[in-house]
């Protein structure tokens, strides 16, 4: 068996008449991206149940189109139907926060970490969650899932914000510092990050460098 190479009519013009463009999971995108997300759904719905992936997409596609709550319904059709899924309950866990049931969210989050402590999304949201007022055994738990989480994606600049943050609730502020140097070198730092960078910098001595990001 092999995949012919799709050629440039089918993907400019998604000729869906040929054996090649015929992914419902493409037609879908297509679909929503016409404005169509009832037919995106209905495309989905002919697709196998049983991958992820078809109902992640379905709950972005709703979610995005401001549907939140049909989402919801949607991705918890999914978890029943694939409850070992981390991608599909972190998937859950965004589309919670975006309908503000933070409750809600940070229970699909914890689940979606507890079948997979590296789920990136999860551990970002746990992290956010337990920054401010987690106790230490919490910021420690969510320290070991941005790490987990960067040894799968090595240099992804949001988780290693995460996780100066996390150190820096710790009261480490040489290893916040230093996460938020690898950081940077993966993306140019906003000006909260620039805040906190300075701050640390000047907890730890280096007040040059705290003066240089406050200018």
């Amino acid at each position: 068996f092999f995949f012919k190479q799709k050629t440039a009519y089918e993907i400019r013009n998604c000729d869906w008449s040929s054996d090649v463009c015929s992914s419902d999971l493409t037609r879908a995108r297509s679909l929503a991206g016409l404005g169509d997300v009832d037919a995106a759904i209905e495309a989905l719905s002919a697709t196998p149940l049983g991958q992820a992936e078809t109902w992640i997409v379905g709950g972005t596609l709703l979610r995005e189109a401001g549907r939140t709550d049909d989402a919801r319904q949607w991705l918890g059709r999914g978890v029943d139907r694939l409850p070992k899924s981390a991608a599909l309950r972190a998937e859950l866990g965004l589309t919670d926060a975006a309908a503000d049931q933070a409750e809600a969210a940070l229970v699909a989050m914890r689940e979606a970490l507890a079948l997979d402590p590296g789920e990136a999304r999860a551990a970002r949201y746990y992290a956010g969650a337990v920054e401010q007022d987690g106790t230490a055994d919490r910021l420690k738990q969510a320290r070991g899932y941005l790490l987990a989480a960067l040894e799968r994606q090595p240099g992804d600049a949001a988780l290693l914000e995460s996780l100066g943050r996390i150190e820096y609730a710790l009261k480490q502020p040489l290893r916040a510092v230093a996460a938020w140097e690898e950081a940077v070198r993966y993306a140019p730092p906003d000006a909260d990050l620039k805040a906190r960078m300075a701050q640390a910098y000047r907890e730890v001595g280096r007040e040059s460098l705290a003066d240089q990001l406050e200018k």
